[in-house]
């Protein structure tokens, strides 16, 4: 049997004070990273686990790029995964 997949979700906090110390707006950072503000808002609300592509959009962002990756997002297993 394989592991289970690791989910990440990203850390509020972490990303609203990046926006927030660049005067940006949600639909301006979406926009920003190539994504819908509606697909934005699901990630950002922890409704939708961030892809490797995003993860990456992320890391090679202006604006995130200089963030540790352990601030951005946290790993999560799914529900009902063991250890």
């Amino acid at each position: 049997m394989s592991a289970p997949k690791r989910q990440y979700f990203l850390k509020t906090h972490t990303l609203q004070a990046v926006l927030d110390r660049c005067h940006l707006t949600h639909t301006r950072f979406a926009r920003h990273l190539g994504i819908h503000r509606s697909h934005w808002s699901q990630l950002f609300n922890a409704r939708r686990p961030v892809s490797p592509d995003m993860r990456q959009a992320l890391l090679t962002s202006r604006y995130t790029r200089d963030v540790p990756e352990d601030e951005l997002w946290e790993v999560r297993l799914p529900e009902g995964a063991c250890n």
